[in-house]
């Protein structure tokens, strides 16, 4: 016996649901990540031709733009940051995202404070959220300029912002 068949043949159907603050949260910085991933990925394109990553097509266009005397090896380690800052984005941003969108889920049951805001587990995912969008752009930033210490405190927030979505997840799930 299936699992339709254990319920009378029809398909169960289940509303999500969500705290409305924790959701404009969570779109507006998704949303805010998401341009920011497209611009990095946008501005690896400019080192990837002046480091000689050229099709044949445009290598005229390019050079009478930048002219022929361009140094190639001093694009190719910008080419090679600008690339390593679209990796990092692509390894951290989806899994901390999808821990704050579990949360945010989790605590849609949560009761609201006495004066109608979020509860408290609500204002944490929305705190939470807020941390990682910003330590996500600091770290781009820092790394774009090569400060490693600046870059540590940039990316800890994130991790730990993650960390704590994902424990508010379990929570949840838990029903603690």
């Amino acid at each position: 016996m299936d699992y339709y068949q254990e319920r009378g043949g029809e398909p169960v159907v289940m509303t999500l649901r969500m705290d409305s603050q924790v959701l404009r949260s969570l779109i507006l910085c998704s949303s805010v990540l998401g341009i920011k991933y497209f611009v990095s990925v946008a501005a690896t394109i400019i080192p990837n031709r002046l480091c000689g990553d050229i099709p044949p097509e445009d290598k005229p266009l390019w050079e009478k733009i930048f002219g022929k005397g361009i140094d190639k090896e001093a694009y190719k380690l910008l080419k090679d940051r600008f690339e390593r800052v679209v990796r990092n984005d692509l390894e951290n941003i989806p899994i901390g995202l999808g821990l704050l969108w579990m949360a945010g889920l989790v605590t849609a049951n949560a009761m609201p404070t006495p004066e109608g805001g979020p509860s408290p587990a609500a204002q944490s995912v929305i705190q939470l959220t807020q941390v990682f969008t910003v330590s996500r752009l600091a770290h781009s930033l820092v790394f774009y300029t090569g400060t490693a210490y600046a870059r540590t405190f940039a990316f800890m927030g994130g991790f730990v912002s993650s960390l704590g979505a994902g424990c508010i997840a379990l929570q949840g799930l838990a029903g603690l």
